[in-house]
């Protein structure tokens, strides 16, 4: 027992106590724990956000998957107001509103046109949300709600051709 006595005299003359020793290696032991829990954790989010691409069928004839990926279908080509919408979506409208069905701060594009009650309206939302929900409109107020009582950034300087060519954009990237 000559070690447990060296021990104790060590933990002694570097601890004024033994609760302050026990006390340290609980607190080391604690750290240890919630660190190992975080990278379990992570790495259960890693496997279960993990989605294998399903093997695509081989044309030739081995019965195995091809080894070229499949290639992404290319997107629609833009004529000059779809292509004026586009920019005028990335500078204005990307950093709220997804060209699809995602919910980004505010709703996505896709399907606005048969959402909201008439092309006029949406004019009119764009340029001034604010005014559109002080008025008492009812879907305004709606939308409004739904998203939080976000305020939606004013545009009034879009011309109804404006907002025309972005709803064309986003048509034709198989949104509105």
């Amino acid at each position: 027992m000559p070690y447990l006595c060296d021990i104790k005299i060590y933990i002694q003359s570097h601890h004024k106590t033994m609760e302050e020793a026990i006390k340290r290696l609980q607190i080391a032991l604690g750290v240890l724990l919630v660190a190992l829990l975080v990278i379990f954790v992570a790495g259960a989010a890693m496997i279960i956000s993990y989605r294998p691409e399903a093997p695509v069928a081989s044309s030739n004839g081995s019965g195995g998957a091809d080894p070229a990926p499949p290639v992404a279908a290319a997107a629609p080509a833009l004529d000059a107001v779809a292509q004026h919408g586009q920019t005028l979506f990335q500078n204005n409208c990307a950093a709220c509103h997804a060209v699809g069905d995602e919910v980004l701060v505010g709703p996505g594009m896709k399907g606005v046109t048969a959402r909201v009650p008439s092309r006029e309206w949406l004019y009119k939302w764009i340029r001034n949300s604010s005014a559109v929900i002080a008025s008492g409109d009812a879907y305004g107020n709606q939308i409004f709600n739904k998203y939080n009582k976000l305020q939606m950034q004013s545009f009034p300087d879009l011309s109804n051709e404006d907002i025309d060519a972005i709803l064309k954009y986003v048509e034709v990237q198989g949104g509105a």
